[in-house]
């Protein structure tokens, strides 16, 4: 895209898009992956402090929160036509 000469506000903005997209999906894997490794993560001297492995985030609401991400990473993808 940079050394196609095509850089519009229409590429830029789409460029964004996807890379918001990208954001979204990986954060809500990573949020999923979370409440999976959450006792490993209880007992290790650093991840302990993560919100799901200390408690203070319950697992239904670290499963929401990866469910809107998710969402709303979809519904921009199909907005987009990615």
């Amino acid at each position: 895209l940079l050394f196609s000469e095509r850089w519009t506000i229409e590429t830029t903005t789409a460029l964004i898009l996807t890379f918001a997209i990208f954001c979204l999906l990986s954060s809500s894997i990573y949020a999923l992956n979370d409440i999976i490794d959450r006792k490993r993560d209880s007992l290790h001297s650093l991840k302990t402090n993560r919100p799901i492995a200390s408690g203070e985030l319950s697992i239904a609401n670290g499963l929401i929160f990866s469910f809107l991400l998710l969402t709303v990473a979809t519904l921009l993808a199909l907005q987009q036509h990615i």
